[in-house]
């Protein structure tokens, strides 16, 4: 934010024509002020939860690097790893390795098992140098909106020129929805400490209170606001039922109680 911010002051200190794109850039700063914020309380809500039903916090995430295309490296052994962007131990995809082409065909298909919703994944094409170190030949970066809701099926561009990767990348949410299915299913919300539920729907309500609800061309999809919100939306919404379920079976219990003939003295 604070770079765009940047980008916005210098503009305005040269004195440039306020064009659509800026006026595009300044709609987007203040979308993120505002939902930047709201990500950072859904997260930590939802990390509470999970902390104390032993929900998981993954979604384990299906991947197929097929083959790469153009690489034009000095090279007899390639291969390729996949692991998630800027989150440090998290388990490393890596394909066989192929040799004496130019546009290998791995076909390699594995599951990321530590994937996060809102994470992004890193691709590295190598020379594997068989008793020394591997050379990088090139890297690219899928961002999670780019697969989130309908998958990733196609070519990205490598860091060096001329070279692809074809891609296939299974829709995030869909992994994230079956993961909470199970979670919701192995705890009730209702059993969850009531700081932690007031917590949970303080935070939905804050998000309806600025406009966001479950359409999804209202959230920025590059910073997976949606999807974090439909999970704690649904728990709320859960936990709501549980209640009125609960309080509806007290009263039918004082009812039947109070109509009970009562025991002569």
């Amino acid at each position: 934010i604070v770079d765009l911010e940047k980008v916005l002051a210098r503009a305005r200190d040269l004195g440039l024509p306020w064009t659509p794109a800026l006026e595009r850039l300044e709609d987007r700063i203040e979308r993120l002020k505002t939902q930047v914020p709201l990500v950072r309380a859904l997260e930590t809500v939802l990390a509470s939860y999970r902390q104390e039903t032993g929900a998981s916090l993954f979604s384990p995430l299906t991947i197929t690097i097929a083959g790469a295309t153009g690489l034009q490296a000095k090279a007899l052994h390639f291969c390729c790893t996949c692991q998630v962007a800027e989150r440090a131990g998290t388990k490393l995809l890596r394909t066989k390795i192929l040799s004496n082409t130019m546009n290998p065909e791995w076909d390699f298909t594995a599951e990321l098992p530590d994937f996060i919703l809102g994470d992004s994944l890193l691709f590295k094409v190598y020379n594997d140098n068989l008793d020394k170190e591997d050379t990088l030949l090139g890297m690219a970066t899928v961002e999670s909106h780019e697969f989130s809701t309908t998958g990733f099926d196609g070519n990205i561009k490598l860091s060096n020129d001329g070279a692809y990767l074809k891609l296939r990348i299974a829709p995030a949410e869909a992994a994230a929805a079956e993961a909470a299915s199970d979670a919701t299913a192995s705890a009730t919300v209702t059993k969850l400490p009531v700081e932690i539920l007031k917590q949970m729907r303080e935070t939905v309500e804050m998000a309806r209170g600025a406009g966001l609800d479950d359409s999804p061309d209202k959230w920025l999809p590059e910073i997976g606001g949606k999807a974090l919100f439909d999970e704690v939306a649904k728990l709320v919404e859960v936990a709501r039922q549980e209640e009125e379920k609960q309080a509806a079976e007290r009263a039918s219990a004082l009812a039947a109680a109070a109509a009970a003939p009562s025991r002569p003295a």
